[in-house]
């Protein structure tokens, strides 16, 4: 998929696929993951991105990422947007687990 591998990744997916991202960076200190449990298994570092006791070090990710997207740069692939009465036609897209994208709820 990425043959030259890529610089980082952020995992917020918990998917289990810690140890091929690891891979494709070639070090657990390139991946950063918020919803993985067993990131310390890998030497990866676990986050909270906001909120009391958040890393300073998401933060600062945060807005790297903000400033990347808005040059166009970053961009997160939307699978689908649901309205909040549609919230259990949302879940049922997350649990077939073939969303290729996030999954959004309007209010």
């Amino acid at each position: 998929m990425a043959p030259d591998g890529v610089d980082v990744v952020l995992d917020c997916a918990g998917s289990g696929s810690l140890p091929d991202l690891v891979d494709l960076t070639g070090s657990p200190d390139r991946v950063v993951t918020i919803a993985d449990m067993n990131a310390a298994e890998y030497g990866v570092h676990r986050t909270r991105s906001a909120g009391p006791g958040a890393d300073p070090q998401a933060i600062e990710g945060l807005a790297v990422a903000a400033a990347l997207a808005e040059q166009g740069r970053f961009t997160v692939p939307v699978a689908a947007a649901f309205t909040i009465e549609n919230t259990a036609a949302a879940h049922r897209l997350s649990e077939t687990g073939h969303a290729r994208g996030k999954i959004v709820l309007t209010l």
